[in-house]
């Protein structure tokens, strides 16, 4: 990570600034986590949809394409029920990422008193 002195900030800032930046980080790769899931379930979406197509051109009798469209559904609704599981366990892990990327830094230790 690129770090950044600047003359006229403390120390002590510097330290939160750079605590803040990393937290930003964290909660950026959750956000990219959840991203590539959801890209991935789309991916499998639209492939199990042609697959189905397909099958549904070569039926060649109602039988059997209303069996083979009732499978696509089925898996279909299924997909959408284990998304939206996903959807809400990635939400909560994402609350608490973005908790901590909000939270206040931790006060900086003051100055060890030199009077005596």
């Amino acid at each position: 990570m690129t770090q950044w002195t600047f003359l006229f900030m403390p120390e002590s800032v510097h330290l939160q600034s750079q605590a803040w930046t990393e937290r930003q980080a964290a909660l950026a790769q959750e956000a990219q986590k959840i991203l590539a899931g959801w890209t991935k379930n789309r991916e499998a979406d639209l492939a199990t949809s042609l697959e189905a197509m397909q099958k549904l051109w070569a039926c060649r009798d109602f039988g059997a394409a209303s069996t083979v469209y009732a499978q696509w559904w089925g898996d279909a609704a299924k997909r959408a029920v284990d998304e939206m599981n996903d959807a809400r366990r990635e939400s909560f892990r994402l609350i608490e990422s973005a908790q901590k990327a909000i939270a206040p830094p931790a006060p900086a230790e003051p100055p060890a008193s030199t009077a005596g």
